[in-house]
């Protein structure tokens, strides 16, 4: 079969290249998006807001990658959530299909990122002929996925492209092996591809946001300016009637303070409340560090409040002089 055939290989040319292997999660199931309501999954018309990946493995695969002996009857389940996002429950709803869930200490070690960003389920099912009464109602392609996941110990870049290298001189095929599709990825190569397609984008969002953050401050402070020389006269005769320097001063800082700053605080509560959606557009991209993502968010908050601070206070003084200098 095709699975033996990728397990020799891998094992093959790791060893050739004197590479160890670690975290194996080698394993053959089913996949379905579906939409989660509740303790019911639904396979049709499955919106982004309920969406739920789900992985289906039967009870002869989970207890071969798993090492562990399970009995299920035709209506029961194992469900195991990473996350805790499904609600306790003992029974499953699919569709209109109900299965009792029977509890199990095994931990489902994780292979995907998709779990980052959609909710993502392990069903262990009794054999392939309920596999086949869940996929029915979505149409969803009944051929299994195979997948053999692991790390290279050290995780050495160059270890990583020439194992790679190595499997994709192998010759997959032969009598009895069928298969749809037979997919290389590689941590060394995707983040390759990585920085050089964000890498660019990277940059013409700094370029776009340093432009943008300028053209604004300098606006403000050409406009604050143009209105230092029509408030000039008022503020002469301010003076005129008992109004003292350090009023004046205070008056100014307090004007200028509001214009500047009433932008910025109403950027960050957008930015704030925009926050979960483009941690999802970052996860989509393969960014899946939170704690970066929002460090990063707060520095570019505090880099555009200095510049912003900085742009204030020279306007408050060049507003200042030009009203002292009218007086």
């Amino acid at each position: 079969e095709a699975k033996d055939m990728v397990r020799s290989a891998v094992n093959q040319k790791s060893q050739e290249l004197g590479l160890a292997l670690e975290n194996v999660v080698d394993r053959e199931g089913w996949n379905i998006t579906t939409a989660r309501v509740g303790n019911t999954l639904h396979t049709q018309e499955v919106s982004l807001e309920t969406c739920a990946v789900v992985n289906i493995f039967t009870q002869s695969e989970f207890e071969r990658f798993s090492g562990q002996q399970v009995d299920l009857a035709e209506n029961q389940v194992l469900l195991f959530d990473p996350a805790n996002t499904f609600p306790e429950e003992d029974t499953l709803h699919i569709d209109d299909k109900t299965y009792q869930i029977v509890p199990s200490d095994y931990v489902m070690p994780e292979a995907s990122t998709l779990a980052q960003i959609y909710e993502m389920y392990y069903l262990v099912v009794r054999d392939e002929t309920v596999v086949e009464n869940i996929l029915a109602p979505s149409g969803s392609d009944t051929f299994p996925i195979y997948s053999y996941d692991f790390d290279v110990a050290g995780g050495d870049p160059e270890d990583i492209a020439a194992l790679r290298e190595a499997l994709g001189t192998v010759d997959f095929s032969g009598p009895g092996v069928e298969y749809e599709a037979l997919l290389f990825e590689d941590s060394a190569t995707s983040r390759q591809s990585f920085m050089e397609l964000y890498g660019g984008l990277f940059f013409l969002g700094l370029f776009l946001g340093v432009l943008f953050l300028l053209g604004t401050a300098l606006i403000i402070y050409y406009k604050q300016v143009s209105e230092g020389y029509d408030d000039a006269r008022r503020f002469n005769i301010m003076q005129k009637v008992g109004m003292s320097h350090k009023e004046v001063k205070q008056s100014i800082h307090s004007q200028i303070l509001l214009v500047f700053f009433l932008p910025l605080v109403m950027a960050v509560l957008h930015l704030a409340f925009a926050f979960p959606m483009l941690e999802k557009i970052l996860l989509v991209m393969g960014l899946a560090n939170t704690q970066l993502i929002l460090l990063s968010t707060l520095g570019c908050v505090a880099v555009f409040a200095l510049a912003y601070l900085i742009i204030y206070a020279l306007t408050a003084r060049t507003y200042y002089n030009i009203v002292e200098t009218a007086a």
